[in-house]
């Protein structure tokens, strides 16, 4: 019975919006992290993940600040980002 609960709440918990499981965050500190972004072709830092890294900084009551982009593969970039 304790295994149904735990598997029920873990449901619960898990995240339903799909971008932020296509948007895993790597190596949060509180002051900096990286964003791992699919299905993102080159150009401009994208919408979500700017969404995305001020949810996490917002954790900590501070902004997101993009520092540098690496391209990883044709639909994969990371995104590395301080919180001020």
């Amino acid at each position: 019975m304790k295994h149904i609960a735990l598997g029920a709440a873990l449901l619960l918990l898990a995240p339903t919006h799909t971008l932020a499981n296509e948007m895993p965050v790597f190596g949060f500190n509180g002051y900096s992290f990286v964003v791992d972004a699919r299905n993102i072709r080159g150009g401009e830092t994208p919408k979500p993940v700017i969404d995305r890294a001020a949810e996490v900084c917002g954790s900590v009551d501070k902004s997101a600040e993009l520092q540098a982009t690496e391209e990883v593969s044709d639909f994969r970039a990371k995104f590395y980002f301080i919180c001020l």
